[in-house]
């Protein structure tokens, strides 16, 4: 004989399987929930290696057994080790090949943002192989480093390092990388006033002046908002020679 509690107890079970099952049925499962989400040219910075934390803000820098003016406005901004030694250490290796060096400084903006750092460096190796056909050049020195501030894009300041025997003035060059540039649909790269230094071995005034003017690319600020994994930098990878 079934009694009124029984019955009272089968009801309740009831209503509580179909309260489970409708709010199940009411959560919303993302469409793409197995799919990375995308970068956001928004997103907060990302201090994804223990080296970006190093950084100076002294007017002075040391590397190695040499001393170099930077440029941190009497403390007012920060440089970040790391590139700093990249650019001064390339500029030394490539100053140990050839008696002078020219260092070209160039800017390149995008037109949207992107995550990473593909197009630049592609860039970088069509330039190379372009400076290497038409200059004969057997090495190529450069430093490039990502920054993005107020704009919603990213933007690139590049310093090459190239044979001051075989080239001396910067014109052709830098017509070659606006012509590239525009023609991959970015904006027209800006003329920077005295954009080149020619860096005589034994000339530690030339060799001062342009660690100094290439300390800007390594100022802290506008770094650290790509993707996870979007290095901030890049050099080239050139190996001191020994005399």
């Amino acid at each position: 004989m079934i009694t009124h509690t029984r019955i009272k107890s089968v009801f309740s079970n009831i209503f509580l399987g179909l309260v489970s099952i409708l709010g199940r049925s009411s959560r919303t499962i993302p469409a793409n929930r197995n799919k990375l989400p995308l970068a956001s040219p928004q997103a907060k910075r990302i201090y994804k290696t223990k080296r970006m934390r190093h950084s100076t803000s002294a007017s002075v820098y040391q590397f190695s057994d040499k001393e170099f003016r930077i440029k941190t406005h009497d403390g007012k901004y920060v440089c970040r080790a790391d590139i700093l030694n990249s650019g001064i250490g390339q500029l030394l290796a490539m100053l140990s090949f050839h008696s002078r060096v020219l260092t070209i400084r160039v800017d390149l903006h995008m037109r949207e943002y992107e995550a990473s750092n593909i197009r630049i460096s592609k860039f970088i190796n069509k330039l190379r192989k372009w400076l290497a056909c038409h200059y004969k050049m057997k090495r190529i020195g450069y430093l490039w480093v990502r920054e993005q501030e107020r704009a919603k894009s990213q933007h690139y300041h590049l310093i090459l390092y190239l044979d001051g025997n075989k080239i001396r003035y910067p014109s052709k060059i830098n017509k070659w990388i606006r012509e590239y540039w525009t023609w991959h649909d970015q904006p027209k790269p800006p003329t920077i006033k005295n954009c080149y230094t020619m860096v005589h071995r034994d000339d530690k005034e030339s060799l001062d002046e342009s660690v100094y003017r290439m300390s800007y690319l390594a100022k802290k600020r506008g770094k650290g908002y790509g993707g996870p994994k979007t290095r901030d930098y890049s050099s080239s990878r050139i190996i001191s020679q020994t005399r």
